[in-house]
């Protein structure tokens, strides 16, 4: 809030998200009223407007109107503040660029959020980044904003680059900590959910993609991390005893979606051989983890990627119809084109896998590219 009244770019940014929450909020209770007359009061509170979740239809213009134009001013600040490199409130313009990351994955869901990350990326070069200011700033508030900038930069590149074929390595921005420490910060302060292991082996995981031949060592790296990590120990390290629960089924999902997402990406190492045969729970099994937590729950936000990663497993009608009613409520909570596209996708793997009865080892991943 600090950052707000001396950041236009960063008003502006706050605005254009709330505007276009609440567009897609007043169209799907304007599409919900037309269809009452055909729904009983039980099935109303039963069912998620599907066509609205699943539909190519995009928002009318004027629905529109008020997010794109404080969008556009927002981009108009940010590229004011860089061209006359005014980066005295640096904070502020950083915080403006990852919120119009958020902006375009509700937006769109395309690939254009990846451009926002890019021009931060472009920050460094130029000396606009200030790189290792959350371990040497002395006001405390700043070292707090920097290590926020940091985990929440770091969610967007290793989540964001699972899914793309030509992935980057993740290079901190704003922290000369070590990446194991800026994982360990992103437990508390990150919006993602992923417990920080995870989040550390889905990078390494990224990075042993990149790499032609992995070393066995580095492999094995991976491995014993993986197997280190226990969902109980995550979920009991939280001093808040009413969150054990949805932890310990977030940590579980989570765990589960890394073992696929490994078998994936680096199919045919002895490793990911053994994790496919005594470490990847059944889908149902995973399902459950899924749907243990309660919607009205903040955990349940952060299901995105494991719900995506365990739904592309699914085989049987009833496992994707439970994930199918996991994205509904995801799209409910977040009002997100990307969960929207999540879940088009699911169901042209869905279908692409029954048409062509593909093997359980399905390597489902190059069809992303």
């Amino acid at each position: 809030m600090r950052l707000m009244p001396s950041s236009p770019g960063l008003l502006h940014t706050i605005i254009s998200i709330a505007a276009l929450h609440q567009a897609y909020r007043e169209l799907e209770v304007t599409q919900t009223s037309i269809e009452t007359h055909r729904l009983s009061i039980m099935q109303r509170d039963a069912t998620v407007n599907l066509h609205l979740m699943t539909s190519s239809d995009h928002l009318p213009p004027a629905a529109t109107h008020d997010s794109l134009t404080h969008k556009q001013l927002a981009l108009k600040s940010i590229r004011k503040e860089l061209l006359y490199l005014e980066y005295s409130n640096l904070e502020g313009t950083i915080a403006s660029i990852l919120l119009l990351v958020w902006q375009d994955l509700m937006d769109s869901g395309t690939n254009s959020w990846k451009c926002h990350l890019d021009a931060l990326k472009g920050l460094v070069p130029v000396g606009l980044a200030p790189i290792g200011l959350c371990t040497k700033a002395e006001d405390s508030s700043s070292r707090t904003i920097y290590n926020n900038f940091e985990t929440t930069y770091a969610a967007f590149h290793i989540l964001g680059n699972t899914f793309v074929q030509s992935k980057e390595l993740y290079h901190p921005l704003f922290s000369t900590m070590p990446i194991t420490q800026i994982m360990d910060l992103s437990d508390g302060q990150s919006w993602a959910g992923c417990p920080a292991q995870l989040l550390s082996i889905i990078s390494l995981l990224n990075n042993a993609s990149i790499n032609i031949s992995p070393s066995s060592d580095f492999m094995d790296t991976i491995f014993s991390a993986f197997q280190e990590f226990s969902p109980m120990k995550w979920a009991i390290a939280n001093n808040n005893s009413s969150f054990m629960k949805p932890r310990y089924h977030l940590a579980s999902a989570y765990k589960g979606a890394v073992a696929i997402y490994m078998t994936q990406v680096m199919h045919g190492y002895r490793e990911t051989d053994a994790i496919q045969l005594s470490h990847i729970d059944s889908i149902d099994f995973l399902i459950l983890h899924l749907i243990s937590i309660n919607f009205e729950d903040d955990h349940f936000k952060s299901l995105v990627w494991p719900s995506f990663v365990i739904g592309a497993e699914a085989r049987e009608e009833s496992q994707r119809k439970s994930i199918t009613r996991i994205f509904e409520g995801l799209w409910r909570r977040w009002r997100c084109e990307n969960v929207r596209n999540a879940l088009k996708v699911l169901q042209y793997l869905w279908n692409l896998h029954d048409q062509m009865q593909f093997s359980d080892r399905w390597q489902w991943i190059n069809e992303l590219h």
